[in-house]
């Protein structure tokens, strides 16, 4: 589906806003404060077992000030949905794990919303997909559990990743 809504807190209510520019699912997303980004995602072929068919390499980005989506110029480094990721400090977004046709991966990549622009971060120990929702706290982003393999199946493994955002800073300004 391509349908989004925003939750009112004062009014406790659900309200439909600009759809997505084009529909999928198991994306991640993120706020920097003022817009919301939209990573990747899949859609299915319509058979019994739900093949996946593709996998996005789109960045769709919502302006609530329009409450329109567009999408961005520059795209993933890869295709993939299953993924998490963590937005910090309203700049950069982390995403890594996943899953592409079948597969789970496990490379990290990093994109600058100031120069929109990516680089590749350190590989999973594990890859996996349908990890839990990124989490970054005390300087680390974590990667906690997911599937190694298509389908079912889990693991309870917990990385970490040691993140200095002032090495971020300097990294994307080569």
């Amino acid at each position: 589906m391509n349908t989004v809504e925003r939750y009112d807190p004062e009014r406790n209510m659900w309200e439909p806003v600009a759809p997505l520019v084009f529909p999928g699912n198991h994306l991640t997303a993120f706020s920097d404060g003022s817009r919301i980004f939209a990573l990747g995602g899949r859609v299915y072929q319509n058979t019994p077992h739900e093949i996946v068919v593709r996998n996005y390499d789109a960045i769709q980005i919502y302006d609530p000030e329009t409450n329109q989506w567009r999408l961005s110029p520059i795209k993933m480094p890869r295709g993939k949905s299953g993924h998490a990721g963590v937005m910090i400090s309203n700049r950069f977004i982390i995403v890594y794990g996943g899953e592409e046709y079948a597969t789970a991966v496990g490379e990290t990549h990093i994109f600058d919303t100031a120069t929109n622009s990516w680089q590749n971060g350190p590989t999973l120990n594990i890859p996996r997909h349908g990890l839990g929702d990124g989490i970054f706290f005390n300087g680390k982003v974590y990667a906690i559990a997911g599937s190694p393999r298509y389908g079912l199946g889990a693991t309870d493994t917990v990385e970490t990743l040691t993140v200095d955002i002032a090495a971020l800073e300097l990294l994307f300004r080569r």
